[in-house]
């Protein structure tokens, strides 16, 4: 299995925790790409809103054999709305690509 990261709200609290998560991943065989968003903080958020952008619009690129996973919910992903490339994405998921999150993200 395949699992393409993306933090498009909060930056994590505490690096315990993505750290742990990744490291029980791995070890069960489980491929993460992307594991550098976890690291990402401007403000209170996993990145700028750009940059947190780019990564949602990058969606659409991504092998549907693989799953997209919000490293977490939190706050910010409002921000973003009107500039994400929903077309693509729904073609993407459409082709079979899984996209799981959690609290903001499913807004």
């Amino acid at each position: 299995m395949k699992i393409h990261l993306i933090a498009p709200s909060g930056a994590s609290p505490d690096m315990r925790s993505p750290e742990a998560a990744l490291r029980w991943l791995k070890e069960r065989g489980v491929v993460v790409h992307n594991a550098a968003c976890t690291e990402r903080v401007f403000e209170r958020f996993a990145g700028t809103d750009q940059e947190r952008l780019a990564e949602i619009n990058l969606i659409p690129t991504i092998d549907p054999n693989d799953m997209v996973m919000a490293v977490r919910g939190g706050y910010g992903l409002h921000r973003l709305l009107d500039a994400i490339n929903w077309k693509d994405i729904a073609i993407s998921v459409k082709q079979g690509l899984q996209i799981c999150g959690h609290s903001d993200f499913t807004g």
